[in-house]
Parts: structure tokens; sequence; C-alpha cells
């Protein structure tokens, strides 16, 4: 019985006051610097931006306990079943949160992960990782973080790259097979996560500093009513939460299914990086 793996997905968490929540969506400005002649008005760029509705989500569940049960049953029924809610609860929300990181959080698909293939269809070579993270690193994203079934995770780490290791002639220290300091960063360290909500066969990198928010607008409340006519006590557990996507381009799928054709166009970072001087 882990631990849920949804904060290690999100960037941070933040407390809101409604069950709708309005986000900005930012675009890259007009911003690409113009040659001025001496005396010339300097010219104006523009800010383009657009919103977004995130709808949150109320969780709960009750138990309901008879008078016979509390008096003659020695078992703590109610602390197991809260204990268990406690633990089902952050399972629901891994769940929603790899929702949310797969899927976006539009009805229409438009904030959908992006998806790329692999150079040999069938399995998931260290090329194809590095392809994903050299991009990312020139985009300023930082896939550090690997979510994956069970099979896909062991085939990722029987990879000689991740499960092979060469001693040193001292024989006490010990270092991956090959290292290169390269400018454009790739995670040094990576941390996979197993979860069975990601497809046969995929891998979700994530950018967690970027990708994901959860919002709050009502924190977990244990709530108990005793039903006289019946000698019941019911205790209710609910809390109110939700899943939004930051930046579209902090999560990716790998499938290994599909044959490589290239990123999609707003992950394409030449066109972005050459900016010419406005005449």
């Amino acid at each position: 019985r882990q631990a849920p793996i949804y904060p290690t997905l999100i960037a941070s968490e933040q407390s809101v006051n409604a069950l709708t929540v309005i986000m900005p969506q930012v675009n890259m400005s007009d911003a690409a610097p113009a040659k001025v002649n001496e005396g010339e008005t300097i010219p104006l760029g523009t800010v383009s931006f657009g919103q977004k509705q995130v709808t949150l989500f109320k969780l709960g569940k009750g138990l309901k306990l008879t008078d016979e049960l509390k008096n003659y049953v020695s078992m703590d029924v109610l602390s197991i079943f809260l204990r268990d809610f406690g633990i089902k609860l952050g399972y629901a929300q891994d769940v929603l949160a790899i929702d949310c990181l797969i899927n976006g959080d539009k009805n229409d698909g438009s904030e959908s992960a992006p998806v790329v293939g692999v150079l040999n269809t069938g399995s998931i070579e260290y090329k194809d990782l590095l392809r994903i993270w050299v991009r990312a690193g020139r985009m300023g994203r930082n896939f550090s973080t690997l979510v994956a079934d069970e099979e896909a995770a062991i085939n990722t780490l029987a990879l000689p790259q991740f499960s092979n290791w060469s001693v040193l002639p001292n024989y006490r220290t010990q270092q991956p097979i090959h290292r290169m300091n390269l400018r454009t960063p790739i995670p040094q360290s990576s941390d996979f996560l197993i979860h069975g909500n990601v497809p046969d066969g995929d891998i979700l990198l994530v950018d967690k500093s970027s990708a994901m928010i959860k919002l709050n607008s009502q924190a977990l409340m244990v709530e108990s009513e005793r039903i006289v006519s019946n000698q019941t006590e019911a205790v209710y557990a609910s809390l109110t939460t939700g899943f939004a996507k930051v930046y579209r381009d902090a999560a990716i799928i790998l499938d290994s299914s599909i044959q490589f054709n290239g990123f999609p166009p707003y992950m394409e970072i030449d066109p972005l990086k050459n900016v010419g001087i406005e005449l």
C-alpha cells in the first residue's frame, strides 16, 4: 500500500474558493528586437494570452456503524475505514493527475500530451529517450520524471545505459559506463514511477516543475451524524480538488508502437530561436 505518486508530478498546490477556476494561457510574445535608426520610433510588440476553465471535483465516501457493531466488536472499524479511505483517496488523485497529464484538462483534448514514436517500433531504446531529453533541454524543460506500467519500466531499466556499471581501478567507486557533459542539459538522474493507467508500452515523461498544478477548493473534511431511529452513526469524509495543466509541452508520451516522425509544431525550437532583427 504505497503512498500516492501525484505529489511527485505537480509543480505546486494552490487553494481556490470556487468549483470552477479560470486560468490564463500565455503564448510567446511578439518581442523580436528591431533595428532602430537614429531618431526613429522604437516599434511596439504584443503579448498574446487566452483563458481556460478548469472544473474541480468532490471526492467522498461514508460509513454507517450500528451501536451493536461499536459496542460488541473489538476491532476499531472506523479507524480501519478511514485508513483505507485515505489510501484509496490518494490513488484516486493519482488517476486524476495522470489523466490530466495525458489528456489535458479541456474537453476538446487541445491540451493533451504530445505523442512521439521510436526508432524501431515495438521497443524503446536509449536513443529514443535521448531524442526527447535533448529537445526538452533546448526548450528549457527537464523531463526527469518518467511514468509507465510495469512492463515498460522493466524494459527501460534493463537498458545497458541504466543497468551496466564499470568499476574504477581502486575497486571502491563505481560510475556509469558513459559520462558526457552536454551543455544542452539532459537529466543526470530520473525518477521512474509505475502506474497502470499509462497505456501499455508507453512512457510518460514529465517536467514536474511546469506540467501541472493541483487545485484545492475544500480540504479533507470528516463529519459524522447520529440517527437515533435505527441507532446508527454515519461518518463521511470528503474533499474537493482537481488538477490543471500549466504547459502542454511539459509532458510528453513516448509511444513504442509508432515510428518517430518528428515533434509537434509547438515543440519545434529552431524556428523560435531563429529570431531575425526586424529592419
